[in-house]
């Protein structure tokens, strides 16, 4: 298994030099955080990439918007994909979006969400899609990961992943023991009273809401952050507060298209920007294709104390 994916990375990294060469540039000057004096940690995040293994202008699109990543002279502390990562979960496509993260080295700390897209869509195979989603994080982003869901703690702040644990569409069927991680995570995560993030492919309000809702609102300053439902940045759908809880909701990033009252959304390469500072955490939309700020969409979240 060592060797086969040893041999993937060799091709996958042959596939992005050639690929990054092609995407080309969005030629704006690098970016910053609000205040790098006290930025306590920034993570860019972007959410459904959804690389499929005969669409190259997709992914032309994703290794543009990884340049302009890249192109932040704070640095990025830590990269966070919300899942639906592939299309299909095919091996091609997860040597591609694995393989181009890996080569991109937009941030030595990389965390990959596992989406419905992912695992098959609601067909397929769930443990061995599941079970290729961890060894491509394992192998391509050095993780030693034996469940989908996991913490990574980023600056001393935790960042909780979330992963479905059945074939799924927009339904987030998760388990009594990853509840129990979720609980457990936040315990220890917030007791210093700072900011926690739980992410999820899934929106908050796709999940168990019972099961997930009673942990979340337990405790203060929580963040859950999702994708999947491939809306535009707004204010309504981007950023907002339910039950206590801080939502950022993200869009599709490589081809967004969207039906939301009868009207259809083109734009690509929207995400956010996470800033985290001692008493606020700031979210900023960015289009990282045009290497352009969204100055309407700066939200900012003040933190209990």
């Amino acid at each position: 298994m060592k060797f086969v994916f040893f041999f993937r990375r060799i091709i996958a990294v042959l596939i992005t030099l050639i690929m990054f060469g092609l995407a080309g540039s969005n030629k704006a000057p690098a970016h910053t955080v609000l205040d790098e004096s006290s930025c306590k940690a920034c993570v860019s995040v972007l959410s459904d990439v959804h690389i499929e293994g005969n669409n190259l202008p997709r992914y032309n699109v994703f290794a543009r918007i990884l340049k302009d990543v890249k192109n932040n002279s704070y640095g990025n502390d830590a990269a966070l994909f919300l899942g639906d990562n592939t299309m299909n979960g095919q091996n091609i496509e997860s040597m591609l979006f694995y393989g181009t993260l890996a080569g991109s080295k937009v941030s030595d700390n990389l965390l990959a969400v596992c989406g419905n897209h992912d695992i098959g869509n609601g067909e397929g195979d769930f443990n061995k899609l599941s079970e290729r989603f961890l060894n491509y994080n394992n192998s391509f982003l050095h993780k030693n990961l034996d469940k989908p869901y996991y913490c990574e703690i980023i600056n001393g702040y935790y960042f909780i992943v979330l992963a479905p644990e059945e074939l799924c569409v927009h339904d987030f069927p998760i388990s009594d023991e990853q509840l129990k991680f979720l609980d457990d995570t936040l315990k220890i995560a917030t007791q210093d009273g700072k900011p926690a993030f739980v992410c999820a492919h899934h929106p908050y309000y796709y999940a168990d809401n019972d099961a997930v809702e009673k942990i979340l609102t337990k405790y203060e300053n929580v963040f859950y952050i999702s994708g999947h439902t491939h809306y535009p940045c707004e204010e309504d759908w981007t950023f907002y507060q339910e039950d206590g809880i801080n939502i950022i909701n993200l869009p599709r990033c490589t081809e967004l298209t969207g039906e939301k009252d009868k009207e259809i959304f083109d734009e690509t390469g929207f995400g956010v920007q996470l800033e985290i500072y001692e008493n606020e955490v700031v979210g900023r939309v960015r289009n990282y294709y045009t290497g352009e700020w969204d100055n309407s969409l700066e939200y900012h979240f003040e933190l209990t104390k």
